[in-house]
This record gives C-alpha cells, structure tokens and sequence, in this order.
C-alpha cells in the first residue's frame, strides 16, 4: 500500500527540517530533487509545501525574542515589515521544494522514458 498524500507530506518535512537543522539550507532542495526522481507523479507542490513547513517548524522553535528583534531590521533591506520577512523565508523555502522537485520529476521522467508533463487532453 502506497502512503498518503498528508504521509509523504510530514515525512518530507521531517527530513527538510532535521536536514536543514543539522546542515543547512540546501538540503530542502536536495531533499526535493531526491523525492522528485524516485517518485513517479512528483506532486512539486508538496515538496513546496514541506519546505515552507519545514522552515516553519524551525522559526517557530527559534527564539522568539530575537526573531521578534531581527525581523524588522532583515525587512528593512526589503522594504518589508517584520512579518513580510517571515513570509518572504517561507517562500523562499517553498519555491526552492517546489523548483527542485519539478526538476527532479522531469529529470526522472525522461530516465523512465516517460514524458516529464501531463498527457494533452
């Protein structure tokens, strides 16, 4: 039986979170390329979301004294206020999932030698 859509979504997470946690920021697109070969309908919007989650997860457990203090000054190099900071690493995060995994599907697909987009109607 293959696991669910929510199922592979927390496990991507986990590996996002605890990758990035022990090394770093590249390992959400990593993480996501990896998915994107091995499974056969990638679902690049589900990498995207772990990784927003994932990040989420980690500023959520990050002290929230200094994250309170240094949002407002990393969004004022964007013109943002502090929560648009927040939200701009959230996406940042989800965009890297997202790409990555898309190129990993197709890069999985063309291995498969199967079409990397959906069939035209």
């Amino acid at each position: 039986m293959r696991p669910g859509i929510a199922t592979r979504a927390a496990l991507l997470t986990l590996l996002m979170a605890l990758g990035t946690w022990v090394m770093g920021w590249w390992i959400v697109p990593l993480v996501a390329f990896g998915w994107g070969i091995a499974s056969s309908p990638a679902l690049p919007w589900l990498a995207g979301l772990a990784g927003a989650a994932a990040w989420g997860v980690l500023l959520s457990s990050a002290p929230w004294d200094a994250l309170r203090r240094l949002a407002p000054r990393m969004g004022g190099v964007f013109h943002l206020p502090g929560w648009g900071m927040v939200i701009l690493t959230l996406a940042f995060a989800g965009l890297l999932g997202w790409s990555a995994a898309r190129v990993g599907s197709a890069l999985g697909a063309s291995l498969r030698g199967a079409s990397a987009s959906p069939p035209k109607p």
